[in-house]
């Protein structure tokens, strides 16, 4: 069972993110941070299965969003479905061009 994922963020900005949270099953109350607010490291809150969970970028400056119950004890809720929907995104051509530019992953550049 499942109780993170981690996700690229060099291929989804937060808006898109947030949208697609919004959009996935089980999910309620998505908010996303204002900028510079120095209130939370949490960049998206959102309640997945009635369980609070948060958006947070390790180390403030990394190349992945984790994805989690906001307490760390809460094990009790499988994230598989909700990272089958985030895995399923596909980025505009522009933002994937962009993401495998910025990962070196160059497969795209081929690809229509």
């Amino acid at each position: 069972m499942m109780f993170a994922c981690e996700i690229d963020n060099a291929y989804i900005g937060l808006e898109d993110l947030a949208r697609l949270l919004a959009s996935a099953a089980d999910v309620h109350a998505v908010r996303t941070r204002t900028p510079f607010s120095a209130t939370t490291d949490s960049l998206i809150t959102f309640e997945y299965r009635s369980v609070p969970f948060v958006v947070l970028e390790p180390f403030g400056d990394s190349s992945r969003y984790w994805i989690g119950p906001d307490n760390p004890d809460a094990f009790e809720v499988d994230v598989s479905v909700l990272e089958q929907t985030l895995r399923s995104h596909r980025p505009r051509r522009w933002r994937r061009f962009v993401g495998d530019l910025v990962s070196l992953r160059f497969g795209s550049l081929w690809r229509r």
